[in-house]
């Protein structure tokens, strides 16, 4: 499945191109399901319009229709992050994978892996350090990140809302993972 995939880089060009498919992508993975919570799309859009402006990632394509993506930006970006927590980690040298998305068709056939590799091959050599964050209940996530030797560095509570509007507590787990340096690789 993932050989029919066309994965492609996320950045100002390709969201415009594909911008309103991103967003219902984004919109419909966390608002139904298991992970389901409610968002204001509104919040949605302005969220991922900012990220484009300071990052970008990876977009998963199939049959010219986006069914994944991976956004990033530079972690001092991420105001959220508990940088006192995690003495060791510089915010300006670590990217922050911000969204892993893949559509709920989608889920289970390899494309967050291949899209969280892709990018992680390909980040500027001024970064040292990767940051991800996922829900603590997100068990296929845990696993994957896990397999991809993300180790947790930190954590976070949040408030948010289902799509029923009962509040719930969504703890949330900061994963770091080191990548290689030019001195590293031989």
């Amino acid at each position: 499945m993932v050989a029919e995939i066309n994965f492609i880089e996320f950045n100002k060009l390709s969201y415009l191109v594909y911008r309103e498919q991103i967003i219902d992508l984004y919109f419909q993975a966390f608002t139904t399901g298991e992970y389901a919570q409610f968002l204001d799309r509104n919040f949605v859009v302005n969220t991922i319009d900012e990220l484009i402006n300071i990052g970008g990632g990876i977009l998963a394509l199939f049959a010219d229709r986006p069914v994944g993506i991976l956004i990033a930006s530079p972690l001092f970006a991420h105001i959220e992050f508990p940088i006192i927590d995690s003495k060791d980690l510089l915010a300006d040298n670590t990217i922050y994978i911000n969204e892993v998305v893949v559509g709920i068709d989608f889920r289970g056939r390899g494309i967050a892996e291949k899209m969280i590799s892709v990018f992680l091959n390909n980040i500027p050599d001024k970064y040292d350090n990767a940051v991800i964050r996922v829900w603590d209940k997100n068990t296929p996530a845990l696993s994957l990140y896990n397999k991809l030797n993300f180790e947790p560095i930190a954590s976070i509570t949040q408030q948010k809302f289902k799509t029923s509007g009962e509040e719930f507590e969504m703890n949330k787990i900061y994963l770091y993972k080191k990548l290689k340096t030019k001195n590293d690789s031989l």
